[in-house]
């Protein structure tokens, strides 16, 4: 009969302490980093829910960094696409709703704006009037209904309405690059409100969005100032040159140009949001800029993925 063997030796002392380093070091870096993620064309296809890949993706990046979600959309349609009931306040540390005017850390809302409490009832029933007034002349193939939507920090204006099916979606978006709809209509709104202290952004497919000044994604940095983070990572489908700092610390979305480049310049206590310009985070290859294939090879191309990697396991695409 063999003899019973024992239990494996462990590491050596040395060896089992630098273990314990290296894992402190970890989870104190965790605490440094943020990846923060948009939703609509990023982490899912429009008004879409996110595929099982990417989410496992995000978890397995969540225990090295922190990671949050900053979208356009209500919290309730950021929670549908990112998961099941309410699931997206535990699978994120920080999730932005609306712009970031609606905010959760931890599982917990942080605070909530009311974008009437800041207009003021007059000035945002002349908004909506002229919108409604503007989309009853305006003539295309299909109209459906909710043509405007009304949100805690903004105003989402769909000339074709936002209960279209996923097929009208495309077709509107397909016409509006040929007639340019949404750019005409808020060129129509500049002029109306000049110096009224609001802001027009075109995003997705069908709608734009109306709010204060101020009141973009960079409204989330108003939290994450706080958090002393040493370094944030954003990362979006679209993004738009900033000529200024959002902070006296120096928080800004830098201009595409040097997003392209995965660099952030220099900016105060801690280094600018890095944005990476890109394709969906989805199924692609590491050629067409997908963040997940990349990460999955360990390119340095990003900066995502110097945190997912090993050392070792590291190549370039």
């Amino acid at each position: 009969m063999a003899p019973r063997r024992g239990p494996a030796p462990g590491p050596p002392p040395g060896r089992r302490a630098g273990w314990q380093r290296a894992a402190a070091g970890m989870a104190a870096a965790r605490g440094r980093v943020l990846c923060l993620f948009d939703v609509d064309g990023t982490l899912t296809p429009a008004r879409q829910k996110i595929e099982p890949e990417v989410d496992r993706f995000l978890q397995e990046l969540r225990g090295r960094v922190q990671i949050g979600v900053v979208g356009g959309s209500d919290y309730s349609k950021i929670a549908e696409q990112l998961g099941e009931g309410d699931e997206v306040i535990s699978k994120f540390d920080y999730v932005f709703a609306e712009n970031g005017t609606v905010q959760y850390k931890n599982g917990q809302l942080v605070s909530k704006q009311a974008i009437q409490d800041h207009l003021g009832e007059e000035l945002l029933q002349d908004l909506i009037n002229f919108c409604l007034n503007y989309m009853a002349l305006l003539k295309l193939p299909k109209k459906r209904g909710t043509f405007i939507e009304f949100r805690n920090g903004m105003l989402n204006i769909s000339p074709i309405g936002r209960s279209c099916t996923p097929e009208e979606r495309i077709e509107f978006s397909e016409l509006d690059k040929k007639e340019r709809i949404r750019e005409k209509f808020v060129a129509a709104l500049q002029r109306e409100f000049a110096g009224k202290g609001l802001r027009f952004s075109r995003g997705g497919m069908i709608s734009f969005d109306v709010f204060p000044e101020g009141w973009d994604k960079r409204y989330c940095l108003n939290v994450l100032d706080d958090e002393r983070f040493d370094t944030i990572h954003f990362f979006g489908n679209e993004t738009t040159p900033v000529s200024a700092p959002r902070t006296p610390r120096g928080c800004c979305f830098p201009s595409p140009g040097l997003a392209a480049r995965g660099t952030a310049a220099a900016g105060g206590r801690h280094r600018p949001l890095v944005v990476q310009e890109g394709e969906m985070l989805s199924r692609g290859s590491c050629r067409n800029s997908s963040l997940l294939h990349c990460a999955a090879s360990g390119s340095s191309t990003f900066p995502i993925l110097s945190l997912l990697a090993p050392p070792m396991a590291r190549k370039r695409c």
